[in-house]
């Protein structure tokens, strides 16, 4: 069974009810033609609805996809297959059949052509255009170009569409294209329970022609006049439509918070309070809650920069809980997302859909349930808790907003902490596609069936696309002011290579401004592969692939929020804090800092990091850490500032001790 990627189709003008001599009417087939009762001559004739999934509304959508990724993909995507994950909203697919009631021998032959048997007619409609119901498309290949305007033209104006529908071609013109993204993404995500049917190869897109461009009044050909009588009057040529105009940035929201400015800036601390982290236990890894971080001045006057130190809570069972642990080295931690809890090791735990609640751990901890760790298994079952959770902190004061709707400067999402103006990786996109957040809009409706309150919560931005091109100094990318300085400054780090080694430049491309998502539409906040890729990668691959120019982005070595939800859920539970997020997994009294000073608090006791800690955690050993065998101050990194740009890579025991006492 292949593997197929998902296109969202962010944008379209389908309408499910048309405005008809003053009335409205279902934009589908009507209601006679509905009607599946035979007529006076037995014939039973009538329309369906196709409903998602069927096998006739995949074809479409494998069809479309197809079409489009050839139109618009680039060569990396030539080898993939492409579906549409669903047809545009409010399109939608009507099948038209048709048979004898009483089942005669001329009815069953023709029937053994069709692929579904039983009828004399499977011919498939797709209705949903705001002209109404008379005007449908027949084929994926009628409808291929409306959809590649949906997805192409940033004006939204019909006119710019070539479809039969909405600008009919004058006779011996062809359609157009040629127009680049600006509604349409691509998720590698595998389409499960898709069968592999064959495509007909009248619609495939292997056997399609590329489109001509839509002529031009001065570009149509105009007949030779003959003698005879005079022709009647040309009729009237539309005018040529105006290039639409790129798609203006957002300027970048204020910050509200010292904290808020610390995180905006580049190679600061790469994790941040009340997020959860998996930390090195010296020979396994386990996970925890980042409860604060402070800067070290280094005492050596030959190195000037800050060092980081995070303290952080061990997540456990809610009846011992491990003390807390100082790390002074962000090598020794990873993102929650970057790799995916193990099983538990208690067998009679590994039920699908049992949460951290619902765990008798009393009886665990007794050993009642079999061999196992108690406190691996806490760990595991917590970190998923907290996976599904999601906190709105820093409310906005906007006297303008509706009543019922709250804004919000920053959310934990799962496992981490996102504040308005920076970047989050979106499940849907090409797989490094980012949002620059804008606001964050929570809206409360009451729900008529419990008479309660139901939260929706939204995000409001700027999608970006990473585009690379040939490098030509003379035709630099403009820099786009209103992007995050985090992204620029990992954006020079890149390119600082790759034009170097590979004559290749990247940049941001402002896909669609102000764009509204769901929380499920977002896997986890953005990390600068200058930063990270050192971590997740070894520095020693790190630093050979950078010689080779060969800088990726960081998303693709990590997961997404919710991938492992047992539900499906992609949206999560509410709190309304985030020490309750973290529930009994954590002590009663734990306070998250939120790091706007520098003074430490902290009553309990510490342990060293570094050491080994026997009988924690055979699970979660499954990845051993990366030991620093390069020491990335001694690379050439081609005019970078090496010293201030990897400053954390770099192997400082010497000032561990002194952290220690505080």
């Amino acid at each position: 069974m292949p593997a197929y990627y998902k296109i969202h189709v962010l944008r379209s003008d389908g309408k499910l009810d048309t405005i008809v001599s003053g009335r409205s009417q279902p934009n589908r087939p009507s209601d006679s033609q509905l009607d599946k009762s035979p007529n006076v001559k037995g014939v039973i004739d009538f329309y369906k609805k196709v409903n998602l999934h069927d096998a006739k509304e995949t074809d479409w959508r494998k069809k479309l996809g197809g079409m489009l990724a050839k139109q618009l993909g680039q060569a990396e995507h030539n080898d993939k297959r492409y579906i549409l994950a669903a047809l545009p909203e409010n399109y939608r697919l009507y099948e038209h059949e048709k048979w004898a009631a009483d089942g005669d021998s001329k009815s069953k032959k023709t029937s053994e052509k069709h692929a579904k048997g039983g009828a004399d007619r499977h011919d498939a409609y797709l209705y949903g255009h705001p002209k109404g119901h008379r005007k449908r498309y027949r084929s994926p290949r009628e409808f291929f170009p409306h959809l590649l305007w949906l997805t192409t033209d940033p004006t939204g104006d019909p006119r710019n569409c070539s479809c039969k529908i909405c600008s009919p071609d004058p006779p011996g013109t062809s359609q157009s294209n040629g127009k680049t993204p600006a509604a349409a993404t691509v998720t590698p995500l595998p389409v499960k329970d898709i069968k592999k049917e064959a495509i007909d190869s009248k619609d495939s897109p292997s056997a399609s022609t590329p489109l001509s461009d839509k002529p031009t009044p001065s570009s149509i050909e105009k007949p030779t006049p003959k003698s005879g009588p005079a022709p009647a009057p040309p009729k009237p040529v539309l005018s040529p439509t105006p290039t639409p105009q790129p798609a203006t940035p957002t300027p970048l929201p204020p910050q509200k918070s010292s904290e808020q400015a610390l995180d905006a800036q580049y190679n600061q601390f790469l994790y941040r309070p009340g997020e959860l982290a998996w930390f090195n236990r010296g020979v396994t890894w386990g996970l925890a809650a980042v409860v604060r971080r402070e800067f070290i001045t280094n005492p050596s006057p030959q190195q000037s920069n800050q060092r980081k130190k995070y303290i952080i809570q061990p997540l456990s069972h809610p009846f011992i809980y491990p003390e807390m642990v100082v790390v002074t080295k962000e090598d020794l931690l990873r993102p929650w997302l970057a790799w995916s809890a193990p099983e538990p090791t208690h067998e009679a735990l590994r039920i699908h859909g049992l949460t951290y609640d619902a765990v008798d751990w009393r009886r665990v901890a007794q050993g009642q349930l079999g061999r196992g760790d108690v406190e691996v298994d806490g760990s595991i079952f917590a970190a998923r808790m907290v996976d599904e959770s999601y906190t709105l902190f820093d409310k906005i004061d906007m006297p303008t907003a509706p009543p019922g709707e709250t804004h919000w400067n920053g959310i934990y999402l799962g496992g981490e902490k996102v504040f308005l103006g920076e970047p989050v990786r979106l499940r849907i996109g090409s797989g490094s596609d980012i949002m620059v957040l804008h606001d964050i809009v929570e809206r409360i409706r009451q729900d008529f069936h419990d008479a309660g309150s139901v939260p929706t919560t939204n995000l409001v931005g700027d999608i970006y696309t990473f585009k690379t091109i040939m490098h030509n100094p003379n035709e630099l990318p403009r820099e786009n002011p209103h992007l995050p300085q985090r992204l620029r400054e990992d954006l020079r780090f890149r390119n600082a290579t790759t034009i170097a080694n590979k004559g290749t430049v990247s940049f941001w491309n402002l896909f669609q401004p102000l764009v509204r998502l769901e929380l499920g539409d977002i896997k986890g906040r953005w990390y600068e592969s200058s930063l990270l890729l050192p971590i997740l990668r070894g520095h020693e691959d790190f630093a050979r692939d950078y010689q080779r120019g060969e800088i990726n982005d960081a998303g693709t070595w990590m997961n997404g929020r919710l991938e492992t939800s047992a539900n499906g859920n992609k949206v999560g539970r509410k709190f309304p804090t985030r020490r309750e997020a973290f529930g009994r997994a954590v002590p009663p009294g734990l306070m998250f800092s939120d790091g706007r000073d520098g003074q430490s608090d902290m009553r309990r006791t510490f342990s060293r990091v570094e050491l080994p800690v026997t009988e924690y955690s055979r699970a979660v050993g499954f990845q051993d850490h990366n030991e620093l065998g390069l020491n990335l101050m001694d690379v050439n990194w081609d005019g970078i500032d090496s010293e201030g740009l990897m400053q954390q890579f770099t192997d400082e025991d010497q000032f561990l001790n002194d952290s220690l006492k505080e």
